[in-house]
C-alpha cells in the first residue's frame, strides 16, 4: 500500500489534477532513492515534459524524453512487479537517449517512477522502484527500458499450514502444542482438569471447547463465521391496467428486499503460506459475501 498525505489525497480528488509522472535512474550503489532530495543523486531525470522541480532541497531539471506515461504492472501471483518506459531518440548528439545508454551501463541501476505535485513541491510519491534490465530495441525514433522490482529472495520457500477448521495443535503437549508459551500451572482450572481426566485427549480441537477451557487465544484453526442480512433495491416494473376494451401500460418504481449471506470458499486441503517480513504472495480466498448486487471476496 502506498501512503498518501492528507494534502495529496485532496489533490487526487480534485477534478483538475496537476500531477507530473517522472522517471529517475540511480546508480547501483545509491541508498536514498525515495526522499524529495534523492533526485540530486540521479544520473538521469526524465518526464514527458521539460520542467524544474524546486523544493527545500534544491532545484532538479527533468528532460522531456518519455513518449508516454510510464507503464507499471503489479501482480498478486508469482510474477514480479515490473515497469517499462519508452524514451524519445529523435535528438542527436550528446543528449540523445542512445548516447546515454552507450555511456552508462544501466543494467542493474535503480529505476524510480515518482509522482510530483507542482502545487505541493515538498510532496512526492514513489509508485515503483526496481532494477533496470538491458535496454530494448534502439532505433532512430525511440528506445525502451524495463525494470523489475527488487524483492530479495522472492523465490524463497516459506512454511505453510493446512487450511482446516479444527485446531492442528496437540493438546497439552509439553514444550509446545496449545500450551504455547505458558506452563500447565499457568493454564485455567478447566484446562488443568481436562488434562488430569483425559490427558492429551482432553480437547476435540473445536473452537467452542477452546473457549470452555479458557484457551481460545492459542486456537490455531481457521474460523469462518457465516453472516447474512438483507438489502433493498429499486426496480422498474410494468403494470397493465384494463379499462373496458382498452389496456393501459404504466411503468412504476418498486422497492424490493432480498437477502444475502457469506460462503466459505476454501477447501479443507488447501495450504495457507505463512510469511514474516516483506514478501509478495497471492492472496488466499477466505469467504465470499453477496452485498447488494455485488460479490465481494475477503482474502487473508
Amino acid at each position: 500500500m502506498i501512503p498518501f498525505s492528507d494534502e495529496i489525497v485532496r489533490e487526487l480528488t480534485k477534478r483538475n489534477k496537476y500531477i507530473i509522472p517522472v522517471v529517475e535512474i540511480y546508480s547501483r550503489k545509491t541508498d536514498d532513492i525515495a526522499s524529495i532530495g534523492a533526485p540530486a543523486n540521479a544520473i538521469a531525470r526524465w518526464s514527458n515534459t521539460c520542467f524544474d522541480w524546486t523544493n527545500s532541497t534544491g532545484t532538479y531539471r527533468y528532460d522531456a524524453k518519455i513518449l508516454a506515461f510510464p507503464e507499471a504492472r503489479s501482480y498478486i501471483d508469482g510474477r514480479v512487479n515490473s515497469a517499462e518506459i519508452t524514451l524519445s531518440n529523435a535528438e542527436r548528439g550528446a543528449n540523445s537517449s542512445s548516447r546515454f545508454f552507450l555511456n552508462n551501463s544501466v543494467k542493474g541501476c535503480w529505476m524510480v517512477i515518482r509522482l510530483v505535485f507542482p502545487d505541493h513541491p515538498e510532496e512526492s510519491v514513489v509508485v515503483f522502484w526496481g532494477k533496470c534490465k538491458r535496454p530494448g530495441v534502439i532505433d532512430n525514433e525511440s528506445v525502451s527500458l524495463s525494470a523489475t522490482q527488487e524483492l530479495g529472495n522472492h523465490k524463497q520457500e516459506i512454511p505453510f499450514r493446512d487450511y482446516q477448521i479444527n485446531c492442528p495443535l496437540e493438546f497439552a503437549r509439553p514444550g509446545g502444542g496449545c500450551l504455547g508459551n505458558q506452563t500447565l500451572a499457568e493454564k485455567s482450572i478447566a484446562y488443568r482438569n481436562a488434562v488430569a481426566l483425559y490427558g492429551t485427549a482432553g480437547c476435540n480441537k473445536r473452537f467452542s471447547t477452546c473457549v470452555l477451557l479458557n484457551n481460545n487465544s492459542y486456537f490455531q484453526g481457521q474460523q469462518v463465521v457465516a453472516v447474512s442480512g438483507q438489502f433493498s433495491y429499486i426496480t422498474i416494473e410494468e403494470v397493465v391496467k384494463r379499462v373496458l376494451f382498452w389496456t393501459k401500460r404504466k411503468k412504476v418504481r418498486v422497492v424490493k428486499t432480498d437477502s444475502w449471506s457469506s460462503v466459505n470458499q476454501s477447501e479443507s486441503s488447501e495450504t495457507v503460506p505463512i510469511a514474516f517480513g516483506r514478501c509478495q504472495i497471492q492472496g488466499h480466498p477466505f469467504t465470499w459475501a453477496d452485498v447488494g448486487q455485488q460479490v465481494r471476496a475477503g482474502e487473508m
